[in-house]
């Protein structure tokens, strides 16, 4: 080769070595930056997870809660009411004169027919039942029928007993009686309106 030839491929080569360092040092620039965004995204989805983690162990109590409600409710729908003021009626026939003549029970209705929505619908009927009794028995007795019965939902809300003169003892019972809303008429739109 000639001299002068090979001054001009040194002349070629130099900026030949610079635009390919160049171009190596855009594609580790251009990598570098993917990598960043590869980085945030990974970030984001991180945190998208943990609040899907979270919401879906929010979900599992509900679900929990719903399922015990509903394990507390299954006898009575098992036998059910077709409207709530039936079974309102049904609980009242259930109070027979004998079952509340042992204890010289009185009952009285707070009130009747008030509505709650959450977590499913129900009409709540609010009693007070006062009574009187002479041996632990017969108060057992009668409380075991009123309250440990399976076919009517029940909450209590106070009870207050107190021994009186004559060794007789006197006590009172305020109750509420859930009776869910028929389940059978509620429609798709009443389950997203709770």
């Amino acid at each position: 080769m000639r001299p002068s030839m090979m001054t001009h491929m040194k002349y070629l080569v130099f900026p030949l070595i610079a635009l390919i360092m160049i171009h190596l040092g855009l594609v580790h620039y251009k990598n570098k930056e993917r990598f960043k965004l590869l980085s945030e995204r990974n970030r984001q989805f991180d945190n998208q997870i943990q609040r899907l983690e979270s919401r879906k162990i929010m979900a599992l109590k509900k679900f929990k809660f719903y399922i015990s409600i509903y394990n507390d409710l299954k006898p009575w729908l098992d036998t059910g009411f077709e409207d709530p003021e039936k079974g309102l009626v049904k609980f009242l026939d259930y109070l027979s004169p004998s079952l509340l003549q042992k204890v010289n029970a009185t009952v009285s209705i707070q009130n009747t027919n008030v509505s709650q929505r959450q977590p499913i619908p129900l009409q709540k009927s609010s009693f007070m039942i006062g009574f009187d009794f002479l041996y632990t028995q017969e108060i057992e007795h009668f409380l075991k029928m009123l309250f440990l019965q399976e076919q009517y939902p029940i909450k209590i809300k106070a009870a207050k007993i107190q021994r009186q003169s004559k060794k007789r003892t006197k006590g009172e019972v305020t109750f509420e009686l859930l009776i869910p809303v028929n389940l059978k008429q509620l429609g798709f739109e009443d389950f997203n309106n709770l």
